[in-house]
C-alpha cells in the first residue's frame, strides 16, 4: 500500500540507527513511527483495506514465509529477510511511504495522527 504520512514520531532507535549500531545502509529515510491515509492499495492490500482510511505502519515488513524463522514461528519478527521501515529500509521521514498490509492497523477517526504515530513502535521489538 502507499500511504501519505500525517505524522511520525522520532525514537531511540532513530537515533542508534544515525549513530551506526544497527549498521543501516545510507543515505536512509528515518522513522518507524508512522501514521498517515492509505492512498494506494494492491491487489493484496485490498482484501483489508481501501484508499482513505486512515492507518498505522508497524516497523516490519514483508515477510519472506520461506526462512526458518517464518516457517517455524509465522511471526515477522522472526523473519531473516523482512525489511525494517527506517532502520534497514526507508521509513516515515516522508510524505509518502510503502506499507505492508499485514502489519498495518487502522485507526479510529478519534485518535490523532500526532497521537497514533509513537504507538506503532510500541510493543513491537526487534529481535536480534
Amino acid at each position: 500500500m502507499l500511504v501519505k504520512i500525517g505524522a511520525a514520531g522520532f525514537s531511540h532507535t532513530d537515533y542508534q540507527v544515525y549513530e551506526g549500531f544497527y549498521q543501516s545502509q545510507t543515505p536512509q529515510i528515518g522513522s518507524h513511527e508512522p501514521a498517515g491515509t492509505v492512498v494506494a492499495v494492491g491487489s493484496k492490500a485490498a482484501k483489508s483495506f481501501k484508499e482513505g482510511q486512515r492507518v498505522g505502519v508497524l516497523l516490519f515488513r514483508h515477510a519472506c514465509h520461506e526462512c526458518v524463522g517464518c516457517k517455524t514461528t509465522r511471526d515477522i519478527r522472526f523473519c531473516e529477510k523482512k525489511e525494517m521501515a527506517g532502520v534497514r529500509s526507508d521509513g516515515a521521514f516522508a510524505e509518502y511511504m510503502i506499507a505492508d498490509a499485514d502489519n498495518t492497523v487502522l485507526l479510529p477517526e478519534t485518535i490523532p495522527f500526532e497521537q497514533a504515530a509513537p504507538l506503532m513502535c510500541a510493543g513491537v521489538s526487534i529481535p536480534w
